[in-house]
Formats: structure tokens, sequence, C-alpha cells
């Protein structure tokens, strides 16, 4: 969804993968809800709903791997 701030889980996945991070959108759904990443905010229920800021994955993403992210 380009042009909103934040990204889906799924985006979210897709983002790793292009940036070359490994991970399934289940992990990354509990990572949430623990509280794992500053990017985001689990909002709970039983699908699991969540708040991803898209600029503030990217620059984290870039932080963690010490060059500029892929952005998709």
């Amino acid at each position: 969804m380009e042009g909103y701030p934040t990204m889906t889980l799924h985006e979210l996945a897709e983002a790793f993968r292009a940036n070359l991070v490994r991970v399934s959108e289940d992990k990354l759904g509990q990572m949430i809800l623990e509280g794992k990443f500053p990017f985001a905010v689990g909002t709970g229920g039983a699908q699991g709903t969540y708040i991803i800021f898209k600029e503030a994955f990217y620059d984290w993403l870039s932080c963690m791997t010490n060059r500029p992210s892929i952005k998709i």
C-alpha cells in the first residue's frame, strides 16, 4: 500500500525476505505480540492484529544490518 505509513504482516515478511532475512509470518506475529520489535505493536485478538510502522522498520533494519535496506 504505497503512501500508507503502515504495512501488513505479509508485507513485513516480504520486506525481511527482500533483505535476505528468512522469517515466517507466524514467527513475526509472535515476536510483535511479545514486544520484540520497536517498530510494531500487537493489539492481540485470536487472529492477531498489528500496527507496523513502515519507515521505522526500514530504519531499524538498516541499523541492524549495517547497510541500506531494500525497500519494497
